[in-house]
This record gives structure tokens, sequence and C-alpha cells, in this order.
């Protein structure tokens, strides 16, 4: 059974730079957050993913946890947050159709149309300058970061195609990619105005 004691002092040890007490946070977490975070989502990879981008904003702000409330229910808002922007981001924006009418020509109108979320061509040029940006970033990375990067986001492969493709265990594909997108994360945000 996890203490609120045991999770203070793992969380005052990873503050100190103790990489151990971040492991073992993880260790701690990471199943029932991807719980949740899945039945938000609805996608194994995608809550996997964010699984990990949870425990990245968790421990990159780390500090700013105020032990009010369990470590638990600060990672979870985080977790549920992340699924949140990821769904918003990721699904077509709709206004519901409300009724219909047929003419006499039995030709049917909407009263409503369904808006897709589609970007105008600047907004896609924008994309494809940042989309071009970001694949020069990833030639220059380490060359395990750019296959897996490549493989995972350009390609589109699962985690079993990677590991499949490049010979590794699943768990080390998991891994490169956190880094390689803790990484990226960080170089983007060194050259945003680029972007």
């Amino acid at each position: 059974m996890r203490s609120k004691l045991e999770d203070m002092d793992l969380i005052a040890q990873a503050i100190e730079g103790n990489q151990s007490a971040y492991t073992e946070l993880l260790n701690r977490y990471k199943k029932s957050v991807y719980f949740l975070i899945f039945r938000i989502v609805k996608n194994n990879e995608d809550a996997e993913d964010l699984t990990y981008i949870t425990f990245a904003k968790a421990f990159k702000n780390i500090e700013k946890y105020i032990p009010t409330h369990g470590f638990s229910t600060w990672l979870f808002r985080i977790a549920s947050n992340a699924s949140i922007d990821y769904l918003r981001k990721n699904t077509i924006d709709t206004v519901g159709i409300s009724s219909s009418y047929e003419n006499e020509v039995g030709e049917v109108f909407l009263d409503n149309k369904i808006v897709a979320s589609a970007p105008n061509p600047e907004e896609r040029f924008i994309r494809e300058q940042r989309l071009k940006f970001v694949q020069q970033i990833v030639q220059h990375l380490d060359s395990d970061f750019e296959k897996v990067i490549r493989l995972r986001f350009f390609e589109e492969y699962s985690y079993e195609e990677i590991a499949n493709e490049l010979n590794i265990p699943i768990g080390t594909v998991k891994v490169q990619i956190f880094r390689a997108k803790k990484l990226l994360q960080s170089i983007l945000k060194d050259n945003i105005e680029r972007i």
C-alpha cells in the first residue's frame, strides 16, 4: 500500500535530482495513469504516448507540486488535461444537425452544416513549414532517436513494428521515443521563433 509519506519522501528526493526517485514514482503510478488516459482516449498507443507525456510534464514541474492533495490526484489532473487537450486537437468540430427538409423535387436540405476544422491554405502552409523544420531537426538527432521518431511520427509505425524493424525490445523503443520527444521539445522551445 502506497503511503503519502513515502510519496513525499520520493518527491523530495526527485526535486534534489535523484533519478531513482523519479523511476520509483513512475513505476508506482504508471499503470493507473495509463488506465485513466485509456478510458478517455480509447486507444492503446495514444494512451501510452500520453502517459509518458503526463510524467514528463509532472517531473518537469515537480517543484510546483503542493502536497495539500495526494500526488496521485495531482498526477491524474495532469493526465486528464493532457488527454482532453489531445482529443481537442485531434477531433473534428461539428455542429449538430437539428432538422432537415425536403423540397418539391425530393432534394434534402439541412438546417445546420457539419463544420470541419480543416485548415485554410495559409494554415496549411504554416503547418508544412513547421513540419519541414521539425524534420530537419530530427535528421540531426542521434541516429537512434532519429530512427524511432521518423518511424513513429512520420511513417506512423506502431511500437511493435518499430521494435521489429530495428530489432530491439519494445521497452527500448518506448524509452527512446520518450527521450527523443523530450529532446525535441527542448530544441523546439529554444527555436520557437523560427517556426
